[in-house]
């Protein structure tokens, strides 16, 4: 369990960190006492247990509310970091819940002083949606990943195996640069590193010292990868499903079980293909199903849609909110 300090909090000490940051710079942070009930020693076993991550928007006290467009934007990258677990995880997918919209108790500045939005967060996801991600239910267990506004660089995870766990992120590196201008971390690039990384910890995983994987430095999070036994070690959380099965609609390659995701020769849906026997050609797809290039589209476009967090056929082009957009499996 960690959480990593990535700089520009209130007390501005890590704002001057060189790019060659490491690891070195995240701070422990522990649930509150109590919570763990012995789960050391216990291992998930029981198939009650279920689990999904619930991404939620944090807006503090004083704070603007995010456009649509910002919404939208978020809604993109978190797309991206499912199809990033999907490429990593052989054999399962993150359950993901929908986006929530919470409002926050206290001001960012307040967040920001001795770790309080660590401490303060949890019983405010509790007052406004009625439950907690340190709760032992032994049922429904959620991880949360909360994306605050005006966070800037805080990040820190923590988590247990049985799918309880709390993420918490900045937004400014991949919704407003100018705010974090000059820091390391502040690309929408490394954004979507840390939230792969920070989920990484929700699912119990330690900091790595190998090169390429996401549980050490994440800048370039499209050529980092788990190592070792991490996907192993995610998989067993109640926070993951099986991928997709032969003839379920998919998006890309990596949703389906036979890492196959294609139109059947002149299909007009993507479905799971069960074999190489079946080409991944598409054409003639009608609207709101999803898509990889115009060519396959009745409407002659394939755009993403934030509902759908996928590209989908549509009638117009959508902007392309985050670059660059985690690319698709030919």
């Amino acid at each position: 369990m960690a959480a990593c300090w990535l700089g520009c909090g209130a007390s501005q000490d890590l704002v001057g960190m060189e790019q060659e940051a490491t690891l070195e710079d995240c701070r422990q942070l522990a649930p509150p006492e109590g919570t763990d009930r012995v789960v050391a020693a216990r291992q998930v076993t029981a198939q009650a247990v279920t689990s999904q991550v619930v991404p939620i928007v944090l807006i503090p006290a004083g704070s603007q509310a995010l456009s649509t467009v910002e919404l939208n934007t978020v809604r993109q990258a978190l797309s991206n970091v499912r199809r990033w677990y999907e490429r990593e995880l052989p054999n399962r997918n993150v359950n993901w819940a929908p986006i929530q919209v919470m409002q926050g108790a206290q001001t960012a500045s307040y967040y920001l002083t001795n770790n309080n939005v660590w401490n303060d967060i949890p019983g405010e996801i509790q007052g406004q949606f009625g439950w907690n991600p340190w709760a032992y239910t032994g049922g429904a267990h959620r991880i949360a990943l909360v994306m605050g506004r005006d966070l800037l660089g805080w990040a820190g995870a923590n988590g247990y195996t049985d799918g309880r766990g709390l993420a918490i992120v900045g937004l400014e590196s991949l919704l407003e640069l100018p705010k974090c201008a000059g820091n390391w971390w502040c690309t929408q690039e490394f954004w979507h590193g840390t939230v792969a990384h920070e989920l990484g910890h929700t699912f119990t995983l330690p900091h790595d010292t190998v090169a390429d994987s996401i549980m050490s430095f994440h800048d370039a999070y499209t050529t980092r990868h788990f190592t070792a036994t991490a996907a192993t070690t995610v998989q067993a959380n109640p926070a993951t499903l099986p991928k997709k099965a032969n003839w379920e609609y998919c998006s890309i390659d990596y949703e389906c079980a036979t890492q196959r995701c294609g139109g059947n020769w002149s299909g007009d849906r993507l479905w799971c293909l069960p074999t190489p026997a079946y080409p991944k050609q598409a054409q003639n797809i009608p609207a709101t199903f999803t898509c990889r290039e115009n060519s396959q589209c009745l409407t002659g476009i394939c755009t993403f849609s934030p509902a759908a967090g996928a590209k989908v056929c549509a009638s117009s082009a959508s902007p392309n909110y985050v670059t660059p957009f985690f690319p698709d499996v030919p």
